[in-house]
């Protein structure tokens, strides 16, 4: 059975607010022209309305219809049970030509191992339950009305479920547009700040942004630490060079 993710807001998302206030709280300061607190709003709002569609569209499909199907499903299950119990003392324990009538078709009276297949069986014993009420058993709930019943709501809930699939992907394809427009709206922004702020502006930080100064920084002492790493011998190197100094000394000592 799928699990239901606990709700979330996923780390764009996350920045993406986080951002939108920020933006709000500095213009008109900063002078942006391109990505305006209004501009990135439209995005952030349109990713929060297609990730909760998205969400939610899952959310009544697993907790909904899904559980709905599985208990007519065991519904289902239990009535073919009981009428194969009911129908073996007259057509016989095993599966032969009399069983067809009863609607099984496959030379075998074990329930359909398939959805579609105990779907379709539920339709055949109804109309023979139908045309033959001597074995209708309505305290045991075996009656031509229950199949008939519980084949009407299995197909109805499969219908729903198929059409709550097709309605998830596109959903889910709207959402993957949304949030690539979003993740685009933040690295517009951060071009257009470099054309705003100075490298080592306070601003950068208030946004959450490092600064150029800190990256130049950071890049800085990386190669700083790489050029130390390699004007330092490695023991391996040292460790091998020490036999073939050996070798030679003792070629001219003989």
């Amino acid at each position: 059975m799928e699990e239901l993710a606990a709700p979330r807001i996923d780390s764009l998302l996350r920045e993406g607010n986080n951002t939108l206030r920020t933006l709000k709280s500095l213009e008109p300061g900063l002078g942006l022209q391109l990505n305006t607190p209004f501009r990135f709003g439209k995005d952030v709002n349109a990713y929060r309305k297609a990730a909760e569609a998205h969400d939610g569209a899952r959310t009544l499909r697993i907790k909904t219809y899904s559980p709905e199907q599985r208990r007519l499903d065991n519904q289902a299950k239990t009535l073919i049970s009981k009428t194969k119990n009911i129908l073996k003392p007259e057509l016989g324990p095993v599966w032969n030509e009399r069983w067809i009538d009863a609607g099984f078709l496959d030379a075998s009276i074990q329930s359909p191992v398939t959805l579609g297949g105990r779907i379709t069986l539920l339709k055949r014993l109804g109309i023979f339950l139908k045309d033959h009420p001597e074995f209708e058993m309505e305290k045991f709930g075996v009656t031509s009305g229950n199949a008939e019943a519980l084949h009407v709501a299995l197909t109805h809930i499969g219908e729903v479920l198929e059409k709550q699939l097709i309605s998830e992907a596109q959903l889910s394809s709207a959402r993957k547009i949304a949030r690539k427009a979003l993740g685009r709206r933040l690295t517009g922004l951060r071009h257009e700040l470099k054309q705003l702020l100075a490298d080592d502006d306070a601003r950068w930080h208030t946004l959450g942004y490092a600064s150029p100064a800190d990256q130049r920084e950071a890049r800085r002492l990386k190669a700083k630490a790489k050029a130390k790493t390699d004007a330092t011998p490695s023991t391996s190197r040292a460790t091998t060079a020490a036999p073939a100094s050996e070798t030679s000394i003792a070629a001219l000592n003989a």
